[in-house]
């Protein structure tokens, strides 16, 4: 019995050591663990860039604060502006599949329908000495038809009140209100491939005039009225309201407020005239100037981040936007500073497709990628506007490979840019004029009429024409049945124009 007593106070005493041990292990482990809290507490007080440096990146250093349940606001504050930056997307996402439409006239209203079928009754009283004439304006009684039920149906959507003044005059000079604002509807006229000149008025826009909501319209061919292939295509560019510019101080030389003109850059977003912007949720009380300046530094969530500054750190603007411009586009410092100033942001495409055709007159160098970065974060780019905006950016980078098509050794350094009557359309068209005989041009930049696409110089499968008076810019058939050979050039050239195709 006295050896199994041993036995048990032998057993006792190791079990009291291995206990002692494992609670001498776990005041160690808390020791440490509250070592490490008290470590990360006093580094979540250093600048965020100073945090991010002892770890590999950002994230992390977000789950060693998330493992220890630490407080971090910067992480925070990060994370909020993740998330508000992946909201800013999926708004703009959903506009930019609210503007588009494809419609038959049986998608038309009840209203719209009697208007259509009056204004296609009236062509019918018409004396056309063409069938083609009759035709086409068939066709421009459908698409107009059909722009003028999308503003119906928009308006409808967003809950706003509507009235239709062409249900009384078919001639009004407005087409519609629009929660209490009179609007012009206009729309472009584009078959196929084939577009033609982008929004007109007759007697030119002034600060006096019509609002104008512009939505273009594309048919896949004209004989489509009454067929089952009667569908178009549309998209909602906005608004332009010429009364906006009144108090804005900055000058747009190369496209005006008074003109007969008008492309895509003129639109602000129907969301933004009519006061339809969301309430972003992931929005807290605060965020510090280091968090600020990490994220444009690594240019990270962008769009949030100038969101926030224009909206609630204007005074931060300036600085932000060193940061991420060259000094080549300091000018749109005081485009942006002055349209922010004056709740004017939305129209911000317009005056930068003015900088660009700046610049290009200049003929100075343009950084595409920061442009491209500047269209994403500062406002919201209809993608027609950002197609535009990157013709202009094409153009400029092709200026040095430009030779005169008639004096072989004469560059852009000598020659003049012009532009021509397309610059206000979908394509801008862009020569460059010969100083030795100002008569001829040679087309940098341009819209096929054939095809559609946009022809630059110097791009694969494109040259300049070989005719002995002609500069103009030819690509190949890229048809399906294509002819071996056949090029396209300028619509009046002699060799590779209308006619002889």
């Amino acid at each position: 019995m006295k050896v199994l007593a041993n036995n048990i106070d032998l057993i006792y005493l190791r079990n009291q050591l291995l206990e002692n041990k494992h609670q001498r292990k776990l005041e160690k482990q808390a020791k440490v663990l509250i070592e490490k809290k008290n470590s990360l507490v006093k580094l979540s007080k250093k600048s965020i860039e100073k945090q991010i440096s002892y770890y590999k990146n950002f994230e992390e250093l977000e789950a060693e604060f998330k493992q220890h349940q630490v407080a971090n606001q910067k992480i925070d504050q990060i994370m909020s502006i993740e998330r508000l930056n992946d909201e800013i997307f999926t708004y703009k996402s959903s506009i930019k599949e609210s503007n588009k439409y494809f419609i038959s006239p049986k998608d038309f209203s009840e209203n719209k329908t009697s208007h259509y079928h009056i204004r296609l009754n009236n062509l019918k009283k018409i004396k056309y000495e063409k069938e083609d004439d009759y035709k086409w304006d068939k066709l421009n009684v459908r698409l107009y038809t059909a722009a003028e039920w999308i503003a119906e149906d928009w308006a409808l959507k967003n809950k706003m009140q509507y009235h239709d003044y062409n249900q009384v005059d078919q001639m009004s000079p407005q087409d519609c209100r629009i929660n209490g604002i009179n609007i012009d509807v206009k729309t472009t006229l584009g078959v196929g491939c084939k577009r033609l000149k982008t929004y007109y008025s007759s007697k030119g826009t002034s600060y006096e005039n019509e609002i104008i909501l512009g939505i273009t319209s594309l048919a896949s061919k004209r004989d489509i009225i009454g067929t089952s292939e009667d569908y178009s295509e549309h998209s909602i560019h906005g608004i332009f309201d010429p009364s906006v510019y009144k108090n804005i101080n900055l000058e747009l030389n190369h496209f005006p407020v008074s003109t007969k003109l008008i492309n895509a850059c003129y639109f602000q977003p129907l969301q933004n005239f009519f006061n339809r912007q969301p309430n972003f949720e992931n929005i807290i009380n605060n965020y510090e100037d280091d968090v600020l300046n990490h994220l444009i530094k690594t240019k990270k969530s962008l769009p949030a981040i100038f969101y926030l500054i224009l909206n609630y750190f204007p005074k931060k603007l300036d600085s932000a936007l060193k940061s991420v411009l060259p000094a080549i586009h300091y000018d749109l410092i005081e485009i942006i500073t002055e349209l922010n100033t004056k709740d004017s942001i939305p129209i911000f495409p317009h005056y930068l497709a003015n900088h660009l055709m700046n610049m290009i007159h200049k003929k100075k160098t343009m950084d595409p990628q920061v442009i491209n970065l500047i269209i994403n974060s500062i406002s919201l780019f209809h993608e027609d506007q950002h197609k535009y905006v990157n013709n202009l950016l094409k153009l400029s980078t092709v200026l040095p490979k430009v030779r005169c098509k008639f004096h072989s050794n004469e560059t852009m350094k000598e020659m003049d840019i012009t532009e021509g009557e397309r610059v206000q359309g979908p394509t801008p068209t862009f020569y460059a004029q010969c100083s030795k005989d100002p008569t001829k041009r040679t087309t940098i930049i341009t819209h096929s009429w054939q095809t559609g696409e946009t022809v630059i110089y110097g791009n694969k499968d494109i040259k300049v024409c070989d005719y002995i008076n002609c500069g103009c810019l030819t690509h190949p058939d890229r048809r399906v049945f294509k002819q071996a050979g056949l090029r396209f050039g300028r619509y009046e050239c002699k060799k590779y124009g209308h006619k002889k195709s």
